[in-house]
């Protein structure tokens, strides 16, 4: 009956697969409903088949194409692929048709109705002798069970019709579908043997270039191996973040491989804080190492190599001053910290004599016993000198002991070379102006000379001239201390011309108002006005740069100079600002004055003095002293030494123009 229908072989093989027995069943839930489903096996060569059913409704139908029944994620997407064709189908489809009548349908009919027989036309032939007008009892039940019985059987008729039709409108479904998946298969077909070609094509593409690589690569298998030893030896060349022992004759214990010493000391000499040393150690081995398991030491540990490290610091200071050409220069200051004396040492050193010379710093912070230049002397002579040649001697002895058959003097200079008796024969000792500074460079001086005389076995035989050659030192000053100095007392001079010009017109204003004509405190006023720092909380840095770019945008102005600390030059370096940005402060002073609820000492003081036109000349003064003179002479105090044919002394000679043009 199928073949009369019109199905095919496929057709008849997709009704038995779906009718046998499930190869799997599971569930799965798709937008909250749990979806039963049921897996079908196919002959080879075509998809399995999924059954699957929500909670209401009816069972419907897809493919599988990898045949895994454990892939839920893919049967999961193929039920949801064919909800979607289905939601797709009955969207585009046609509005339903009518219901069939219950005759059609294969139900009772809920009132009773007889099936009319053929309608008899009466006329004028039918008289009662020919045609009846009432039958007997009998007769009508006869034809009332005939009529009933001929209505069971056409309602039967329908039924079997219609359990038929169905059967075909299924079939014809299932054979649509296999033409469907027959034309698929054919496109699927096609593309797989256009891939196949284009495959075909790369392959060839492919063997050719292998061959070419070949040829070209020949050692290729050497190489390689080459550089797996070359990667497992720096394997094996990496350190291990871990104690070790002592080593034979050093007794029992362990102690940190020195290569993490000299990590945590040159993190120290960075500014790195302890405590986060031993966290960047582990952070840069994660990252140079991810196999290598790395144990640290703790932070009271790196703390105690502190210490380590000061001596190390003065060791290798004395080795490099010792094994120098010659010591040009000592500088050393001094200060207070904490109410703690505090005193530093440097040398400036040849170190193979081609004139270049380079900073050694000996001690960058000692504690002295006093504020005495003799104190600070002795000082500087035992710690600075007497313990580095200290430390010197025990690094060469302990290198002796380490590695007795390494030449000892051909690698290690004499740590008697390391002596303040090397400045001597015309070295220099410089330090600022003060009186203490000046009898600290004499007592300095002197002291070197008697160690050069103390240490060279040919005194004797010198005569006064060669003695006083061989000792001599001199005393140099420090130029940023000398030309603070001028400028400091040149800047008071000035002020104190102003102040008595406008006498009478300070008498006008108390001291609450704290008008004045300091020219120091006017720039630590705008400083702290106009600043954009914000480094004062009554300022208005940040709102008139904003209202200067919005009002002025193309002006030129200066940027405030930092008056913060105790520098001399400051209201030189802070004058051009001033000077140059004077009608931008008075403008906006002006906006802000004109508020009913202004009150601020600060800005009326500025709005007053930058009024003033002494004032205005006072800074104009400062400004110009700091164009023509203050910075190239602070760049000479700095950077001189970069000069070709500059020394020292030729400062004088910048003194002695400086000096002439001030009585110009």
């Amino acid at each position: 009956m199928l073949h009369k229908l019109g199905l095919l072989d496929a057709d008849l093989i997709r009704v038995r697969v779906v009718m046998g027995k499930a190869h799997a069943r599971g569930e799965t839930t798709i937008e909250g409903k749990v979806y039963k489903y049921a897996l079908y096996k196919r002959p080879p060569g075509n998809p399995w088949q999924i059954k699957f059913k929500p909670p209401d409704g009816k069972w419907d139908t897809a493919d599988l194409k990898n045949e895994d029944a454990d892939d839920v994620a893919t049967i999961t997407k193929r039920i949801r692929e064919a909800l979607g064709r289905r939601a797709a189908a009955v969207a585009a489809a046609p509005a339903p048709a009518p219901a069939l009548s219950p005759f059609r349908s294969g139900r009772r009919g809920t009132v009773r109705q007889s099936i009319q027989s053929e309608i008899y036309n009466i006329s004028h032939y039918d008289t009662s002798a020919s045609f009846a007008t009432k039958r007997s009892r009998a007769r009508e039940t006869t034809h009332a069970k005939k009529r009933r019985t001929d209505r069971d059987d056409e309602l039967k008729q329908l039924g079997r019709l219609d359990a038929a039709l169905r059967r075909f409108t299924r079939l014809s479904e299932l054979r649509k579908q296999a033409l469907a998946a027959k034309r698929h298969a054919e496109k699927a077909l096609a593309r797989e043997k256009r891939r196949s070609e284009r495959d075909a094509a790369k392959l060839a593409h492919l063997e050719y270039r292998y061959t070419e690589l070949l040829s070209e690569f020949d050692g290729t298998d050497r190489d390689l191996k080459e550089a797996a030893d070359d990667a497992e030896a720096c394997l094996d060349a990496v350190p291990q973040f871990k104690m070790v022992g002592k080593g034979v004759g050093n007794g029992r214990g362990q102690v940190w491989p020195s290569f993490l010493r000299c990590m945590v000391f040159e993190q120290l000499v960075n500014g790195t804080p302890p405590s986060a040393i031993c966290k960047n150690i582990v952070s840069d081995a994660a990252y140079l190492a991810p196999k290598v398991k790395v144990l640290h030491p703790t932070y009271r540990t790196v703390c105690r190599w502190r210490y380590e490290l000061r001596m190390l610091t003065k060791a290798l200071g004395a080795y490099r001053v010792a094994g120098a050409a010659r010591v040009a220069m000592v500088g050393s200051d001094g200060t207070a910290y904490y109410q703690k004396d505090l005193v530093t040492a440097s040398v400036l050193v040849d170190d193979d004599g081609d004139g270049d010379l380079s900073p050694v710093v000996l001690e960058a912070a000692m504690i002295t016993p006093g504020k005495t230049a003799e104190a600070e002397v002795n000082e500087v002579a035992l710690m600075a000198y007497s313990r580095g040649r200290e430390a010197l001697a025990g690094w060469i002895n302990r290198h002796k002991l380490m590695f007795p058959e390494d030449d000892v003097d051909g690698l290690f200079p004499d740590p008697d070379d390391f002596g303040i008796d090397r400045l001597a024969g015309g070295g220099c000792v410089m330090g600022d102006t003060c009186n203490q500074a000046n009898l600290f460079k004499q007592l300095f001086a002197q002291k070197a000379a008697e160690a050069f005389e103390a240490r060279d076995p040919n005194w004797s035989t010198y005569d006064e001239a060669t003695r006083t050659q061989k000792t001599r030192v001199f005393e140099l000053d420090c130029w940023n201390h000398l030309r603070n100095i001028w400028f400091e007392h040149g800047g008071k001079a000035v002020v104190a011309h102003v102040k008595g010009q406008l006498k009478d017109d300070l008498a006008n204003f108390d001291g609450y108002s704290r008008v004045s004509a300091d020219m120091n405190q006017l720039a630590r006023a705008v400083f702290k006005e106009f600043h954009e720092g914000g480094d004062y909380a009554k300022g208005k840095g940040r709102n008139y740069h904003t209202w200067l770019a919005e009002n002025h945008p193309k002006v030129f102005s200066v940027y405030e100079s930092r008056a913060g600390g105790s520098r001399q030059d400051m209201e030189f370096e802070a004058a051009v600002a001033i000077y140059i940005n004077r009608p931008y402060y008075l403008e906006f002073l002006h906006h802000l004055m004109r508020d009913p609820g202004h009150n601020n000492i600060l800005e009326d003081y500025l709005y007053v003095v930058l009024l003033s036109t002494e004032m205005n000349a006072l800074v104009r003064c400062d400004a110009a002293m700091y164009v023509a003179f203050v910075e190239d002479l602070r760049w000479l105090a700095g950077s001189a030494h970069l000069l070709d044919n500059f020394s020292p002394f030729s400062m004088g000679l910048v003194a002695d123009r400086f000096a002439q043009l001030m009585v110009d």
